[in-house]
């Protein structure tokens, strides 16, 4: 059917097709014919104008002015109408995000939104934001979106996942993660902006829960390490105190084996030096004697010889028995300072054991 042409429709098609049943009965018969204007818009029927008249009438014609003021008429209310569906269709498209959407023009005038953002307007429905501003549903951060609006509509630069607060009516304070675009024209000129933000409370209440626990593990991870290092220090203190403790422990043992060895050693002494005294006595014993003789005049070959054997002797003993005394004295000695000093010393090993096993002499002698 092509646009804006009139035609005569068969009788029969229009009566029991195009036209109400009410025009049936304003037939007339052979003399008048029922004709029928079709309106089409954007290759749509949009309209049917149907009237009875002679057959010769022409009413593109007849009227013309009528003819086009109800083809407009018909075709706006068609093309509004269409518009009308399609803007609930994308309306009910974006009342089922979860996500807030909405757009301002290039006054931060809200001219639409979705229902999600309605709610956090505290308005009943997404129509009730049209020609709102951010001050009189967001007083408090109203500045701040408001800025964010004319930087993204002056540089033409996409505002991406900024995030900030909102405060409703009710006191109540949310978090958003927001994105912001501007809208521009084919003729490229700036005339708004849409935008659109995610809910985010729960996840910073988590990051802030997350980062308390932080700073209360660190916390505890340093007093912990304080406590570690405190105690370090003690245990310090105390190995100092042991090592000093073992080393008077280790000088009183020491000390304490010394005193055995010279117990033992003055033990050991003494019968030589007893030894030696006895043989100085006799000596003097004889020495007496012989004088005596001498001054008297019984001094015979075989009496000084006697007396001379048993000097020798005496002095044999005394001699002998005093070097040993000698011995167990530098033995004793040559031990005390060996135990007393780490210095190292080069010795015969042979006559260092045997100088060792003469001085422990007196205290194996006990033992056995």
């Amino acid at each position: 059917m092509q646009n804006d042409i009139e035609q005569v429709m068969d009788k029969q098609y229009v009566l029991s097709c195009l036209l109400p049943d009410h025009l049936t009965n304003i037939y007339r018969g052979d003399s008048e014919q029922i004709f029928v204007i079709p309106f089409v818009s954007q290759g749509d029927i949009v309209g049917l104008l149907s009237y009875v008249a002679p057959k010769t009438a022409q009413f593109k014609e007849t009227f013309s002015s009528a003819y086009y003021v109800l083809k407009s008429i018909l075709g706006g209310s068609y093309r509004l109408s269409k518009a009308e569906i399609q803007l609930q269709t994308y309306q009910t498209v974006l009342d089922l995000m979860p996500q807030r959407v909405f757009w301002k023009n290039r006054d931060s005038m809200y001219l639409g939104c979705n229902e999600a953002f309605s709610k956090d307007a505290s308005l009943p429905n997404p129509a009730s934001i049209i020609g709102v501003t951010d001050h009189d549903i967001f007083p408090e951060q109203a500045e701040l979106y408001r800025s964010d609006d004319a930087v993204t509509m002056s540089t033409r630069e996409h505002l991406l996942c900024s995030e900030e607060p909102q405060t409703h009516k009710n006191g109540k304070t949310i978090w958003l993660r927001t994105s912001k675009r501007p809208i521009v024209t084919d003729e490229n000129v700036v005339v708004g902006l849409v935008g659109t933000y995610d809910d985010i409370t729960q996840l910073k209440t988590i990051q802030h829960e997350l980062g308390v626990a932080k700073n209360e593990l660190e916390q505890r991870v340093k007093d912990r390490t304080t406590e570690l290092t405190e105690s370090h220090k003690k245990l310090e203190v105390v190995i100092e105190e042991l090592k000093a403790t073992q080393d008077h422990l280790v000088e009183t043992e020491k000390m304490a084996a010394l005193g055995n060895l010279v117990a033992g050693v003055a033990h050991e002494i003494n019968t030589p030096l007893g030894i030696a005294v006895t043989g100085a006595s006799h000596l003097g014993v004889l020495a007496k004697e012989l004088k005596q003789n001498v001054l008297g005049g019984n001094l015979s070959k075989k009496v000084f010889t006697s007396n001379c054997d048993e000097i020798e002797m005496s002095s044999d003993l005394i001699l002998r028995n005093l070097e040993r005394a000698a011995d167990l004295v530098r033995n004793f000695k040559m031990i005390a300072v060996d135990q007393s000093s780490d210095k190292p010393e080069n010795v015969v090993l042979s006559s260092y054991l045997h100088n060792i096993v003469a001085a422990q002499a007196p205290n194996a002698e006990e033992k056995i």
